[in-house]
């Protein structure tokens, strides 16, 4: 392995704008509300995000899809077998990225030095990733709380790498209520994603709705297995109706504390916070309509439709900026 000098910054920005569209479209549409300049870093770290992501959760014999280790290039441990090994991919890998070493992939090849310019810390990526793989591990989700807890470990730990790499400022300097603020809008992402890949996580054995939630409204795991295959159920079982509308209710309460922290960020994370958090509201409306939607394939809002929500946007960056005044 050698020192990461293939890939031009050019290539690097190139391929890692492609990982992001593929794998995090919302991401994607909000960096461009960022100067081209701003929008290297993000694309680059959310690379080695989704690198992270697929040797987590895809069951895909070629999920890492980098020669860096010889553990990384066998591949016997992307394919699942256990979360140690999994754990131990992760690790590889971001030693590899961490040291600049090569990979022959343009994206992560990039990372070192935007790691460098950024200041990103390998801590902030070992608790993703350990976040992720207790996650994978469980069966089941007993309460909200915990879910809150998972959500806290994995995926706001990557939405705050995301706000660092954009602004150069670590969400942990913010002070600590627009900390939890910021962790609220990514909850409600997590939460969001969750409903999505609820038929995904059943093919897994997994169930990482809030029991507690499930049984409030006179609901079982049988229950959930009937109503993937009868998703008509939504709409007309009452105690389904009760569940997305208290679904709806704590995303909304999520979003709006999500909001408030938008005084609080650098310009390029105000920007891509409040892209992000008008996204979530157009979904969750679109939820409230017809619950069954998040049964459906999941197919990414045309740009015309994300252009729509650019008012909505500026508005709300203009409140946050009076805010700040």
């Amino acid at each position: 392995m050698t020192r990461s000098s293939s890939a031009t910054p050019h290539a690097g920005y190139a391929a890692a704008r492609q990982v992001c569209r593929r794998a995090w479209p919302d991401v994607h549409f909000a960096a461009h509300l960022l100067a081209r300049a701003d929008r290297h870093a993000p694309f680059v770290t959310l690379a080695v995000v989704e690198q992270l992501r697929r040797i987590v959760w895809s069951d895909d014999h070629d999920a890492c899809g980098v020669d860096a280790t010889p553990d990384v290039s066998a591949c016997d441990t992307c394919t699942g077998d256990t979360c140690e090994q999994r754990a131990k991919v992760c690790a590889a890998v971001l030693d590899a990225l961490f040291a600049g070493e090569t990979t022959g992939r343009a994206d992560l090849d990039a990372f070192a030095a935007v790691a460098h310019l950024r200041q990103l810390p390998r801590a902030r990526f070992d608790e993703i990733a350990r976040g992720w793989l207790v996650e994978r591990s469980l069966r089941r989700v007993a309460t909200w709380s915990r879910f809150r807890e998972l959500s806290r470990a994995g995926w706001a730990g990557a939405g705050a790498l995301l706000l660092h790499a954009a602004s150069g400022r670590s969400p942990d300097e913010l002070p600590s209520h627009a900390r939890e603020q910021v962790t609220a809008l990514f909850t409600a992402a997590h939460w969001t994603g969750a409903l999505h890949t609820l038929a995904d996580g059943r093919r897994r054995g997994q169930l990482l709705l809030p029991l507690d939630d499930l049984v409030r409204c006179g609901l079982s795991e049988r229950a959930v297995d009937d109503m993937l295959a009868e998703p008509s159920m939504l709409r007309n079982d009452e105690r389904w109706r009760r569940f997305f509308a208290a679904a709806t209710d704590r995303a909304v309460n999520l979003l709006r504390a999500g909001e408030a922290a938008l005084p609080h960020l650098p310009p390029p994370g105000r920007k891509l916070l409040a892209a992000g958090h008008a996204q979530l509201v157009e979904r969750w409306r679109q939820i409230e309509r017809d619950p069954a939607v998040v049964l459906a394939p999941r197919t990414d809002a045309s740009l015309g439709k994300r252009l729509r929500l650019l008012p909505t946007v500026w508005r709300s960056l203009a409140a946050s900026q009076r805010a700040r005044q």
